[in-house]
């Protein structure tokens, strides 16, 4: 069966001919699909949950090879790779464990570069691995929000993404896409919606079958979802279509894509009615610096004329083909009590050029392609009392970044000598959240201290300072542990993080996991590999501003 592909696109892989095994062999319960809309990106897998229970054997799907093993606290925490000889890479995600064979390659390299996060490229055939093998146990580590088996399959030499359902069998699937609502989008400067100058969110009620006013160039997007299993987690469309009378003006379809380009996500939704309202609209507008290739025809904005009907139909299809639709005109009708609506604020950055802005004791830098359209950047000073640096505010938080802006910002004169403790923060509602930053002497006119900073949000941005080290304390109840005991030491840092540890034991570097989610590290005693008898423990955690702290623990083993 060929890979379906949106229109314009092909795709040079086919599915096997024969299927590929399941990697789990108990029940699970599809828990998220390939394509699902996520912060910042696409679900790139299929998400098989193991209803809350961990170290279920993980079976090869094929027959293959190893070709890279990844650990680490975050992203898919244990994470495995093997190739194929069809041109295909599996992947499993968020594991426990790996088989002896492949555990003793990844122990060793932690060993040797004394630390718990590696990653090892193997050459072909280096470890062979057969159909149905165990090669891990299943887990819930990284950034996994329960137990579950994360499975994905790549084109080997593209290493794109693809849909893992076109290579497994997994339950039939009846039931059709949901639709919440829609909403219309006033584009244009004398663009009106509902006889107002603002975009309307409207909820299925409200839209189906209905007549909507609207004049001027405007847009539309859908907000939907898909349950895979009937009570199950929301999941993702796969096809969306909108069409204009009987003519297809929009459509898209999510079979592949990049890892490069997933983060034009933002620019695919509504990346506002994201921010405000957790919602996930995604639009029916391409934008200039959207490079998702899941387009096919993109005959949008629509232009709508006084007294003029748009008779609009959005369809959306899962994968398994099950489709729902809604119907809704647009007429051309003009509240004419409204002049054009007002410009925006700030000046228009031409997103084929590096802008460069110094004002107000900030200098921004937002590189060329930085943005997905032209867009109005504002900068705003704003003073935050005695002894407190200013916050500027850059942009409009509800549009997305294409790339990573720079800030550089003056340190306060009684602040530079803090070294790597002074840092950019983005202001929150009720916190300042580490971004990190560099300090410099600044070689232009000012010639004072600054700090460099790449964020990835318009917003609000200031400086801060953290000069507390981090908490260290052991967890277990007790000092006298088993062979099957687990070492627990609690770890945290109110304001920039824990960016490094160590731990000894009788002056031996021990590999302990980080579980940043329950704010521990983590080892066990058989695992380690921990004789009977007294022992001293010793733990180094720092922070990402240089500030650390030391613990030692005396603990025996029966």
């Amino acid at each position: 069966m060929a890979l379906m592909a949106a229109a314009g696109h092909t795709l040079a892989q086919e599915s096997p001919a024969t299927l590929y095994a399941q990697p789990l062999k108990t029940p699970y319960r599809i828990s998220g699909t390939f394509g699902e809309l996520r912060n910042n990106h696409f679900h790139s897998g299929l998400d098989m949950g193991t209803a809350g229970v961990e170290n279920i054997e993980v079976h090869a799907a094929e027959s293959g090879w190893v070709s890279r093993v990844k650990v680490g606290p975050y992203g898919y925490g244990r994470a495995l790779y093997i190739d194929h000889p069809d041109g295909h890479t599996t992947v499993y995600g968020h594991l426990n464990g790996f088989a002896p064979k492949i555990d003793s390659l990844i122990r060793r390299e932690q060993y040797a570069k004394e630390s718990f996060a590696v990653e090892i490229f193997l050459e072909k055939g280096a470890v062979g691995v057969t159909r149905d093998e165990v090669v891990a146990y299943s887990g819930n580590t990284g950034g996994s929000g329960g137990p579950h088996l994360h499975f994905e399959v790549r084109n080997t030499k593209s290493e794109e993404p693809l849909n893992p359902m076109l290579f497994i069998e997994t339950a039939a699937d009846n039931i059709a896409p949901t639709i919440f609502g829609i909403k219309v989008y006033a584009l244009g400067a004398d663009a009106q919606v509902a006889g107002g100058q603002s975009d309307r969110y409207l909820t299925l009620a409200q839209a189906n079958g209905k007549t909507i006013d609207a004049i001027g160039e405007v847009g539309v997007g859908i907000h939907c979802t898909d349950y895979v299993v009937r009570g199950g987690r929301p999941c993702g469309v796969v096809e969306i279509n909108l069409f204009d009378g009987d003519e297809l003006i929009f459509h898209s379809r999510v079979d592949h894509y990049p890892f490069d380009v997933s983060r034009h996500i933002n620019s695919h939704i509504d990346y506002g009615e994201l921010r405000r309202n957790r919602r996930f609209v995604q639009r029916s507008l391409v934008s200039a610096g959207n490079q998702l290739p899941i387009y096919g025809t993109a005959k949008t904005p629509i232009a709508v004329g006084d007294g003029e009907t748009h008779k609009m139909r959005y369809e959306v299809l899962d994968f398994a083909g099950n489709k729902s639709s809604m119907t809704f005109s647009l007429r051309g009708r003009r509240n004419k009590a409204l002049g054009k609506k007002a410009q925006p604020a700030g000046e228009l950055v031409d997103r084929e050029r590096t802008w460069v802005k110094d004002t107000l004791g900030v200098e921004v830098l937002i590189p060329r392609h930085g943005l997905f359209d032209d867009t109005y950047v504002s900068i705003s000073r704003n003073n935050r009392g005695p002894n407190l640096p200013p916050s500027f505010s850059i942009g409009n938080p509800n549009v997305a970044l294409r790339k990573p802006m720079t800030l550089t910002i003056p340190v306060p004169e009684r602040w530079k000598g803090m070294g790597r403790k002074v840092f950019v923060g983005q202001m929150g509602a009720k916190s300042l959240t580490y971004i990190g930053g560099e300090m410099s002497v600044d070689t232009g006119a000012r010639g004072v201290n600054v700090i460099e900073a790449k964020v990835s949000q318009f917003g609000t941005y200031t400086l801060g300072i953290d000069s507390i080290a981090p908490s260290v304390r052991i967890n277990n109840k007790g000092n006298a542990l088993g062979r099957d005991s687990w070492i627990y030491i609690g770890v945290s840092d109110g304001q920039s993080g824990i960016a490094n540890y160590s731990v000894w034991i009788d002056n031996r570097w021990e590999v302990f996991e980080y579980d940043y989610k329950n704010s521990r590290l983590k080892g066990k005693i058989s695992y380690l590999g921990i004789g009977r008898g007294k022992h001293t423990l010793r733990v180094r955690v720092e922070d990402s501003c240089g500030n650390s702290a030391e613990r030692t623990w005396a603990f025996g083993v029966n």
